[in-house]
């Protein structure tokens, strides 16, 4: 997590004096965003345990939107992407066990299902953003106008960071 001396070097580098006028604007910004973290190794797991989980929910002979909601913000379109080759690479090596601790049958139970897959949207509610990655390989692509519209739907903001990383009762 950044510290106050951080902040004001990074504002102080962006705005060159502390003095201009968006320079307090944005400092506030950077002390109240979230600690950024890096995309890692145990993110790609996650990631393939998530996609590797919900892949075999996703309903054949139509567009599949999966909307993916993240307080840590680690998941852009590249991570998914690169995630995907990953999942592809070990189907082609028929690594069955890999794919059976994941909840799928096999390497032939993902080549049957990713095609589903048409996009993903990242919602980040403490950000609070959502971009859209679009599945370049899926069997029914998601229509033009959803593509358009999803990143605008505003979920981010109608969500809202979860207190303390717990769900919500009820």
């Amino acid at each position: 997590m950044m510290r106050a001396g951080d902040i004001r070097e990074l504002v102080s580098a962006a705005f060159g004096a502390a003095a201009h006028p968006l320079a307090a604007w944005y400092a506030g910004l950077m002390e109240d965003a979230p600690p950024l973290q890096a995309f890692t190794a145990a993110n790609a797991t996650r990631l393939a345990a998530l996609l590797c989980g919900k892949l075999d929910q996703l309903v054949a002979g139509t567009a599949n939107l999966l909307v993916l909601v993240s307080d840590d913000g680690l998941f852009s379109g590249e991570h998914v992407d690169t995630t995907l080759q990953e999942l592809r690479r070990r189907a082609e090596a028929n690594d069955d066990a890999y794919f059976a601790f994941r909840g799928l049958a096999g390497a032939r139970a993902l080549r049957q299902v990713l095609s589903r897959l048409s996009g993903m949207l990242m919602v980040v509610p403490t950000v609070p953003t959502e971009a859209l990655f679009v599945h370049q390989q899926a069997r029914h692509p998601l229509p033009a106008a959803l593509a358009r519209a999803a990143p605008a739907w505003g979920l981010a903001a109608s969500i809202g960071p979860l207190p303390d990383g717990q769900p919500p009762e009820g």
